[in-house]
């Protein structure tokens, strides 16, 4: 239903309802998408709910969906992963291709159903073979892993491309990976720099670090430490750790670019900020030396106690604890202490 102009809009709203009052489930189903997106009307996602509701119950595949998604989400109802999961069978069974995918992860996760991976690959090869994308992908991962069929690399490569080939870009990736390791498909690293590149062409962080990893290596492109700086920053961007740790490793050591403590401070810290455990050690060695940030010892006894909690059995930050603590005295330490759990975010 398209609202397109106030007066038009009141119209067919009108319409709507007065279809949906005398039992007609479309119109319910119709309504209850109008509330929940707010397409012309504000949202209401318990009037979305009560609609859904009603087709649903006359058996309207679409509504079930819609239903199970909102007792999923817990939007407009109390969150019920056993009540979501009935209405997505109910619309599984009556063919919902979403539904049928919804399913399939249900039974391979066991949110709201006894796991049964059997069950799981039964509902998204429905799913894949009526085109579902996220399902094709999920099924080539089911092959790859193993669960709940035998191992099949060559179905797993067969998947992988049908979701690759319609963009989707984790099996893009996948598939990429794929030819790169000769995993169900010859090995093949022409295909394989292709397909990461497409992932990493789509924002994709994960396959930008690798595919800068990739040129930065040479392994798998040509090396090319420009290209590798690029993707990698632009992973970095994206928060991604690894990406983050890597660039500050580049900058500090001036290898293929020009030395730059700063910018390898400021990576390290936003890797470290994020949780990478390596990363923590080193900013606050960067902090009790200078390195790239002004010299502060607080700050660098605060990132060892971090990173002391992710490894207490770490030589090198337990001496570094202990030779600072014993520097700095009781009340500095207690400081540092509180400095470490506000950059942990704990009270």
């Amino acid at each position: 239903m398209n609202f397109n102009t106030t007066s038009n809009s009141m119209a067919s709203l009108q319409l709507l309802q007065a279809a949906a009052e005398q039992g007609y489930a479309p119109a319910q189903f119709n309504l209850g998408t109008v509330y929940d997106k707010g397409r012309g009307v504000a949202e209401d996602v318990a009037l979305a709910v009560q609609w859904y509701q009603r087709a649903a119950e006359q058996g309207h595949a679409g509504a079930q969906f819609a239903l199970g998604e909102m007792y999923a989400s817990g939007r407009g109802v109390p969150k019920d992963m056993v009540r979501a999961f009935q209405w997505r069978q109910k619309s599984a069974k009556q063919g919902h291709v979403p539904a049928q995918f919804a399913l399939g992860l249900a039974y391979g996760t066991g949110e709201g159903v006894h796991r049964d991976p059997v069950e799981a690959v039964k509902w998204l090869q429905n799913a894949a073979d009526q085109g579902y994308l996220d399902a094709q992908f999920a099924l080539g991962m089911v092959y790859s892993d193993g669960e709940g069929v035998a191992p099949d690399p060559t179905l797993a490569a067969k998947w992988c491309r049908a979701a690759a080939e319609r963009g989707h870009v984790e099996a893009q990736l996948h598939l990429g990976r794929m030819y790169a390791d000769g995993e169900g498909v010859l090995k093949n690293p022409v295909e394989a720099l292709k397909w990461i590149h497409q992932a990493a062409g789509q924002g994709h962080a994960e396959a930008q670090f690798q595919l800068g990893m990739m040129y930065g290596l040479g392994d798998g492109a040509p090396k090319d430490p420009g290209l590798a700086i690029q993707w990698i920053q632009q992973a970095a961007e994206q928060d991604y750790t690894s990406a983050q740790f890597a660039l500050a490793l580049i900058y500090s050591t001036g290898e293929d670019v020009p030395k730059d403590m700063g910018r390898s401070a400021r990576w390290m810290l936003r890797a470290a900020k994020q949780g990478h455990p390596r990363a923590q050690t080193i900013i606050a060695f960067m902090y009790a030396n200078g390195d790239g940030v002004l010299k502060d010892e607080i700050e660098s006894l605060a990132w060892y106690y971090i990173a002391k909690s992710n490894d207490s059995e770490d030589e090198e930050v337990n001496g570094a604890i202990d030779a600072l603590e014993k520097k700095l005295g009781t009340d500095i330490t207690l400081f540092a202490q509180q400095r470490s759990r506000e950059l942990m975010n704990i009270p």
